[in-house]
């Protein structure tokens, strides 16, 4: 696809197939077809044109999930806005920040800013061109309120194109699929709406607030869902369903993907014994718009990996410092101009020369076994005198030979074959050694920190040093994620800073490993993000908000293991001597401030937090075994 502009998606999608459903409402079964969509995205840009919207402005929009913000985002990017999309909350941050022309809002909304409410879906407007494109802002998204990501037309677009060259393909234009994430997050918007728009396919898209197990398998089932788009929580919320049930309700599903967070092995084999039906997994970040890795979609994923880097993604390994690390052998990055990136879900390389090969045998079956122009092909006289059988008999040169080479060659594919089996089940036995070997090291460092917690000497030197030089990583061989390629982000927001330098490469704040066949391993987070059902949330935002009640003295806010999130908030809370604070008023606070996925879902009080002995706040204690007062 040679367009440059993401709104032009749905322009080429309506001129394919413009009768084709585009959207459905799965709470109210409303559709839009393709043609309706593009018409009404024009209305939309139009509407905001007339509000005073002109290119490069922001437009804040904060709509629930559905088509209404589908059409506001689309729009704003064909009036050659840049389109933010927030979740449900206080937006007077981002408004503040990035200081939009327009809020887009079926809620309340702060008084600094030009407010008009969602579009109508069913006004119909005549076509508009869309302005501006490639590399203008076309999106800016922020990461849990922290910092704003610009994402560029180019890059949204590379990224689509990436995970469209995976085979097979993720969307095609016959799936459905139901995005089960929300239209703010970069996941359900550009990894899922806009790998949609790119396909022609059809979205459907749940109503506000968070889908049950039940609503979940009953839209799989009646709007007959070929695609489900999910994260971790996702998939541990269907596994509540009595197995009969959930397999007949997702039995039309061609493809599951999971994104966000690493999805727990053991629900991955729960919902798969329960289903049949395997989870796509992979790795990205906001900045890489999104998408990074992928699993393979018709094979065997490495055991704990999230995938190979997609076709025309770079991905290696850093220090601390910046500096490439050594991979082990085999584990390479996948490059535009890798022969593997055509072939991007692992299979052998040899498999193409195999399929060569059954085609040679079809054309023999068909009585065509010399290739045009091989100088063993019979001489036209020979095969028209009938002499054809007498030279086969007796070995002379002529069809004979083919014959022999031919079964020369199916005996070598079949060797071939034979040694690349061993060699793949001699790597699994190996990655899985290395799993185990790692398993065995995280035991250790968890014996370690305990160590620590118990004012053992040797673990209070280590924490001592730990407190200089940051966590030990929890592999030896792990690394920094760094990333090359055009769908990266262009910086954030506002001067586009803190982009990828110079030399293409971003480095990211996650850490990995490489296995043997380059698949990525996600390991650890460098800083002390929370993650919850692949929502990213910052402590210190949760912080700031905590810090504002009278009666809290300071706060720190961790992350701790949730069986259906991930991983929960814990807000460990230090109030002002007689004041009356309990966790209910904590809470209360924070829905007011912070999106839902934000608010504690523990208050811990404390007399105070615990720190290093250089003063640092040891968060660490706080997730392991935290104070009680």
């Amino acid at each position: 696809m040679d367009s440059t502009h993401l709104a032009d998606l749905v322009e080429a999608a309506a001129a394919r197939h413009a009768d084709h459903p585009a959207l459905i409402d799965a709470v109210t079964d409303a559709t839009l077809t393709w043609g309706e969509l593009d018409a009404t995205v024009s209305a939309e840009a139009r509407r905001l044109a007339g509000a005073g919207v002109v290119a490069g402005d922001r437009v804040v929009i904060r709509c629930a999930r559905g088509p209404a913000l589908a059409v506001a985002v689309l729009g704003a990017l064909r009036a050659g806005a840049v389109a933010v999309p927030v979740g449900p909350g206080d937006v007077s941050a981002v408004v503040a920040h990035c200081t939009p022309r327009v809020l887009v809002d079926d809620a309340a909304a702060p008084a600094e800013v030009q407010v008009i409410g969602p579009p109508d879906l069913a006004e119909r407007g005549a076509p508009v061109a869309a302005v501006g494109g490639g590399e203008d802002v076309a999106l800016l998204l922020y990461t849990s309120g922290a910092r704003g990501v610009c994402l560029s037309h180019r890059a949204v677009l590379a990224n689509r194109a990436q995970a469209a060259a995976l085979r097979p393909a993720p969307v095609t234009p016959a799936d459905r699929v139901l995005l089960a994430q929300p239209l703010f997050h970069a996941y359900g918007l550009a990894a899922g709406l806009f790998q949609i728009c790119w396909a022609g396919a059809t979205a459907v898209l749940p109503g506000p607030g968070r889908p049950d197990a039940e609503e979940l398998a009953d839209t799989v089932a009646r709007h007959r869902v070929s695609g489900l788009a999910g994260v971790p929580s996702t998939y541990r919320a269907l596994l509540d369903l009595p197995a009969e049930r959930l397999r007949t309700a997702l039995a039309g599903l061609r493809l599951c993907t999971c994104g966000g967070v690493p999805l727990p092995r053991p629900w991955a084999a729960a919902f798969q014994e329960a289903t049949g039906h395997r989870i796509v997994e992979g790795y990205g970040l906001t900045e890489a718009g999104p998408v990074v890795t992928s699993t393979p979609i018709d094979g065997i994923a490495a055991p704990g990996s999230v995938g190979r880097p997609l076709p025309g993604i770079e991905l290696r390994l850093v220090d601390r410092d910046g500096r490439p690390m050594t991979q082990p052998p085999g584990a390479v990055a996948v490059a535009a101009d890798d022969p593997r990136a055509d072939d991007p879900v692992g299979e052998p390389a040899s498999s193409t020369g195999e399929r060569e090969v059954a085609a040679v045998r079809e054309a023999e079956a068909n009585g065509s076994t010399a290739a045009e122009g091989s100088e063993s092909a019979p001489e036209p006289a020979a095969a028209a005198s009938g002499t054809t059988d007498v030279h086969r008999e007796a070995g002379a040169p002529g069809t004979g030979a083919i014959d022999v080479r031919a079964a020369a060659s199916r005996v070598a594919t079949d060797v071939l074959a034979v040694a690349e089996r061993g060699v793949a089940e001699f790597r699994a036995v190996a990655e899985r050694a290395a799993v185990e070997v790692r398993a065995v090291a995280e035991r250790a460092a968890t014996e370690v920190r305990a160590a620590v917690r118990t004012g053992d000497p040797v673990g209070d030197m280590i924490d001592d040093a730990q407190d200089v030089e940051g966590p030990a990583d929890p592999a030896s061989d792990a690394g920094l994620i760094a990333l090359r390629g055009p769908h990266l982000f262009s910086g954030y927001w506002p001067g586009r800073t803190g982009g990828p330098g110079a030399d293409g490469w971003f480095v990211t704040s996650d850490m990995g490993f490489l296995d043997g066949s380059g698949a990525l391993h996600v390991v650890d987070r460098s800083s002390d993000l929370v993650v919850v059902s692949g929502f990213t949330v910052y402590p210190h935002e949760v912080e700031r908000v905590l810090g504002e009640l009278p009666a809290v003295v300071e706060a720190a806010v961790v992350g701790v293991p949730d069986e259906r999130t991930g991983q929960a908030v814990r807000a460990v809370v230090v109030r002002v001597a007689g004041a009356e604070l309990d966790a209910d008023a904590v809470r209360a606070h924070c829905r007011a401030k912070l999106a839902r996925f934000k608010v504690p879902a523990q208050v811990v009080f404390v007399d105070e937090l615990p720190r290093t002995v250089a003063g640092r706040l040891a968060r660490h204690l706080l997730v392991d075994r935290p104070p009680q007062a």
